[in-house]
């Protein structure tokens, strides 16, 4: 079961993680699957995104971020 459930994960291009309590993102909440293309993280309550969270998102062509709570954005 546990293999199934990878190779699905590693096929999903829309990851919708929208209405959560997220306040920071890191590498560890969006590295399930390589091959996402839209990330869609609305209405959380964001602040912060650590370096390095999107590095092995390399498909990734839509990011949302509408209604969170970042306030700058560190460009290293």
């Amino acid at each position: 079961v546990s293999t199934n459930i990878n190779s699905k994960l590693n096929n999903i291009t829309t990851l919708s993680i929208i209405f959560n309590r997220i306040k920071i993102l890191n590498y560890s909440i969006v590295q399930l699957s390589h091959s996402i293309e839209e990330l869609l993280l609305n209405s959380n309550f964001i602040y912060k995104i650590e370096k390095k969270s999107f590095k092995n998102l390399t498909h990734l062509k839509r990011l949302s971020l509408q209604d969170n709570e970042l306030e700058n954005l560190d460009s290293e």
